[in-house]
């Protein structure tokens, strides 16, 4: 009889299933990212692969804080800061996500002060990393404008503007979840304009954000 081979289905690695929850995330598939969270948790943790495993926690996080669980979210995300440092590094691209993911969360509750804290330690974080561990640019394209958001959420337009400016200057449009990013900071640019009353400034940066979402 002709030998037979087995097939063999290869494992996915880690980075692999980190990039389908992302995806998962970004498509609102929120049930089916949880249990992708939970499963992946476990495995990394029995591995002792500790970044895998707080991205994995990180994750989950956010996504509660989408369901509008945020009290849930919070407790989560604080209680991970403390063994990130220790056990991923601070600084750290982990750290950063936490500390940016609190921000969202914080935002969430209606606590601008404390959103706008993180996202300043997020920044922070990103600004002390080697520039091999800050990754794409456009993680610095999105810290800018949360912290813009936030600014502007607490009245100071001007700020908010020119962190606009900054995020949509160092974002580059190359994949469609960049031209997601990328059409977001044209329209909040765009609103910022429309809320101190500039409308002709306000027209042409809407328009130009719904060109980058239709691309989407």
């Amino acid at each position: 009889t002709p030998d037979t081979k087995a097939k063999v289905t290869a494992t996915p690695s880690y980075e692999e299933v980190l990039d389908r929850l992302e995806e998962l995330i970004f498509e609102s598939q929120y049930e089916e990212a949880l249990a992708r969270c939970d499963s992946l948790a476990y495995a990394s943790y029995q591995d002792q692969q500790w970044d895998v495993y707080f991205r994995a926690q990180i994750a989950k996080g956010d996504i509660l804080s989408s369901l509008s669980k945020t009290n849930e979210s919070q407790l989560l995300l604080e209680r991970l800061v403390d063994s990130i440092k220790t056990l991923v590094g601070d600084p750290s691209t982990t750290l950063r996500a936490c500390y940016n993911s609190l921000g969202e969360c914080l935002g969430n509750q209606g606590k601008l002060k404390e959103q706008h804290t993180f996202f300043e330690l997020a920044l922070a974080v990103h600004q002390q990393l080697p520039d091999e561990k800050k990754g794409e640019v456009d993680h610095t394209a999105i810290l800018y404008n949360n912290l813009a958001m936030s600014h502007g959420e607490q009245g100071d337009l001007n700020k908010q503007l020119e962190l606009l400016q900054k995020a949509i200057d160092l974002s580059t449009p190359q994949t469609k979840k960049d031209s997601f990013y990328h059409a977001l900071f044209f329209h909040n640019l765009g609103y910022t304009y429309h809320s101190r009353g500039d409308f002709n400034e306000a027209v042409p940066h809407l328009e130009k954000g719904k060109q980058f979402w239709q691309a989407v």
